[in-house]
């Protein structure tokens, strides 16, 4: 499996809009933290990503999914290293 070039600037573009509010802090000592966590906009949204973040990982899940056993690390590899935890969970 060739991974496209392109999902490396894809996910390095995604990084750079989820940075800021990845790094932003979260006081869990102040009573309803985790309410007002809930109930704020999902950070994919807030940054206005969400449709550029589904659409790439629909392509890497298909690749990976297509790929042989020996493949499917590539998929990951672009992940590694970003801040803000693009791609965690792949």
């Amino acid at each position: 499996m060739n991974l496209p070039e392109d999902w490396k600037v894809r996910i390095a573009k995604l990084d750079q809009l989820l940075q800021p509010i990845a790094k932003r802090p979260v006081d869990i000592t102040r009573p309803g933290w985790l309410e007002r966590l809930r109930a704020g906009v999902p950070p994919l949204d807030e940054a206005g990503a969400r449709d550029t973040a589904e659409r790439l990982l629909g392509e890497i899940l298909a690749a990976y999914a297509q790929g042989t056993v020996q493949t499917r690390t590539r998929p990951r590899c672009p992940f590694r290293g970003r801040p803000s935890r693009v791609g965690v969970n792949i």
